[in-house]
């Protein structure tokens, strides 16, 4: 994480920022957000993130399900996901707190 602080400050890009911790619970002081794309496949996406969402906002993310992974579109319609499966993938799981 420093390094990529470091590296956006020596290219003088300061529109990102960068922190570590247990990303299921998302980042309250920047949403909503438009999107919110996953790098680990999940078996459900936390309420949490559903909340940062903004009204018609997508989170793509890989679903394990029976026993396989998925890639999902979720689109949030009011305070629901409506899920449209894309294709089959493989990914690592997410897992829970900050890893050292």
């Amino acid at each position: 994480m420093l390094e990529a602080k470091q590296r956006f400050r020596a290219l003088n890009i300061s529109n990102i920022h960068t922190r570590t911790d247990d990303g299921q619970g998302g980042w309250i002081q920047y949403a909503p957000y438009d999107r919110i794309l996953f790098s680990a496949s999940a078996t459900f996406i936390p309420q949490k993130l559903i909340d940062q969402l903004a009204p018609d906002g997508i989170i793509v993310a890989p679903m394990e399900k029976n026993g396989k992974q998925v890639i999902n579109r979720f689109t949030k319609f009011g305070n629901s996901l409506k899920a449209e499966e894309l294709e089959d993938c493989s990914f690592v799981p997410v897992l829970d707190g900050v890893q050292k």
